[in-house]
């Protein structure tokens, strides 16, 4: 009914976008307490130091978030789980609530606070058949010193002005890819620079339903339909301006773990992005 649990880490990474690469280093402690046989609350506090490295012909909104900085942050998240199985599941909901404070009384850098809630349900249809109903909501807020550090810069191709969000890009909003909105590249769902490049909002909104069905044993086809969205301001929600996509995809329940295969196909579009179809692979399941 308790657990706890520290993270110490050092990581990589460069898929987030061809124009910069993310380094994280830091520790967790993490704490858990089952409340009732459905409801478990948790406090995670977390420390670490991230360093972005914007490539040279990165735009000048991209280039201002080159350079590191201390995050210091305590997340509180109460999650209600009645599915009847964490590995296939026919029938239940899982919700989560979150609420996440960085800076302010914690130090750091970066002061900011994020709200974020989803919600999966899950029907169950003859031959086990499955519905599944996900939806999510975030919003992302600086404060304090981190909210006067967007300011404007001047595109040197161009002369154009813009704004740069003063919510740092590493805790920005992202959608596209195999877990949301499927018909678009990785994390393609966003607002965009001059360069048509991804570089994050500060609200997004996301919803998919999920038909599956068996076919034989360890199987399943899956039909889906995905909308959402990510705005630039904070509490920005403009549900006028949405992206949505539909597809059909494979589920693998492998001895080794599940696998799935998504194709997906744009419906609703922005401008800038792409018209064509992507497939998606991914390693577990999606709630």
């Amino acid at each position: 009914r308790l657990s706890l649990g520290v993270d110490l880490f050092h990581n990589s990474s460069s898929y987030q976008s061809t124009q910069y690469t993310e380094t994280r280093t830091g520790a967790a402690l993490r704490l858990e307490r089952a409340v009732t046989e459905y409801i478990r609350a948790g406090v995670n506090y977390s420390i670490q130091n991230i360093d972005i490295n914007v490539n040279k012909n990165a735009s000048a909104e991209l280039r201002s978030q080159d350079g590191g900085a201390l995050r210091s942050a305590v997340q509180g998240t109460v999650t209600l789980d009645t599915r009847d199985s964490v590995f296939l599941t026919t029938r239940g909901n899982r919700t989560e609530l979150s609420a996440e404070l960085a800076g302010g009384p914690f130090g750091g850098d970066v002061s900011a606070y994020k709200l974020t809630g989803k919600s999966t349900f899950y029907f169950p249809f003859f031959n086990q058949q499955v519905l599944q109903l996900v939806s999510g909501a975030g919003v992302v807020q600086a404060f304090g010193a981190t909210a006067d550090t967007g300011g404007l810069v001047i595109e040197p191709k161009t002369l154009q002005v813009s704004r740069v969000d003063n919510v740092p890009i590493y805790d920005r909003y992202f959608l596209g890819g195999p877990n949301n909105l499927r018909g678009f590249r990785f994390q393609d769902v966003s607002p965009k620079d001059i360069n048509n490049d991804s570089v994050g909002g500060n609200t997004y909104a996301d919803a998919t339903a999920e038909y599956s069905i068996p076919v034989v044993e360890r199987i399943r086809l899956a039909a889906f339909y995905d909308i959402g969205n990510v705005w630039k301001n904070s509490y920005g929600f403009n549900f006028w301006a949405v992206r949505s996509d539909a597809g059909m995809g494979v589920r693998l329940n492998l001895p080794i773990g599940p696998l799935r295969l998504d194709y997906g196909y744009p419906l609703m579009t922005q401008p800038g992005d792409s018209k064509t179809g992507k497939i998606q692979f991914s390693v577990g399941y999606q709630f």
